[in-house]
């Protein structure tokens, strides 16, 4: 086995990438629906003081803020009551890959394919959004898309969407071939570690 190394192009060797909820389409190597909801967060500040004649009394207090999560934040577990999240997420994030992605003539190790991230973001449209449901409630943003009150009042379960899209570019790797794609280089005697080397870029 001997080691590889080449610059080449990396592209989306299969279909266009099509987010299944909004129709937002990508000829990508991966495209990312970014989904985030408005709500309560606990904040928990613990503070000691000294007392006279030694010893430290600690007192506990807990802050609720508004804030931006792309994850449900659980208010069930919030030592206050009257601080409510909703009790899901309609829209979540995901991340679509191209299958295959290619670089050159052979297909990007699975093993690299979370290192295609160099994400920039899609502009995207109301008419993009295929489900007539979905469109019919949708309010357009600079971002994205926005569901619920206003995107200069949000309220507790607002959500906003945004898409982002990673282009094809040039690669450096540095592998085995095996078959159709590449490999980590292992030498015989297994000292020195595994070899696959991947990076965004023309390297020497």
């Amino acid at each position: 086995m001997y080691l590889q190394h080449f610059s080449t192009n990396i592209t989306n060797g299969g279909s266009i990438l099509t987010d299944p909820i909004f129709g937002v389409q990508s000829d990508g190597l991966a495209l990312s629906r970014d989904a985030e909801m408005y709500q309560w967060v606990e904040e928990k500040r613990t503070k000691s003081k000294s007392k006279t004649g030694g010893g430290k009394t600690t007192t506990t207090t807990y802050h609720y803020n508004k804030e931006w999560k792309d994850y449900r934040v659980d208010s069930q577990s919030f030592k206050r009551s009257g601080y409510t999240n909703p009790s899901d997420m309609e829209f979540t994030s995901d991340e679509f890959y191209a299958s295959p992605i290619m670089i050159g003539a052979y297909e990007l190790p699975q093993e690299l394919v979370g290192r295609v991230n160099w994400y920039q973001d899609v502009d995207v449209d109301i008419t993009n959004i295929t489900d007539q449901t979905i469109r019919n409630r949708t309010i357009k943003t600079s971002d994205g898309y926005y569901f619920g009150n206003s995107p200069s009042s949000p309220v507790v379960g607002d959500q906003r969407v945004s898409f982002a899209e990673v282009p094809p570019s040039t690669i450096t790797i540095v592998g085995v071939q095996n078959g159709n794609t590449l490999s980590a280089f292992v030498s015989e005697t297994g000292e020195g570690g595994d070899i696959l080397l991947f990076k965004r870029g023309n390297y020497s």
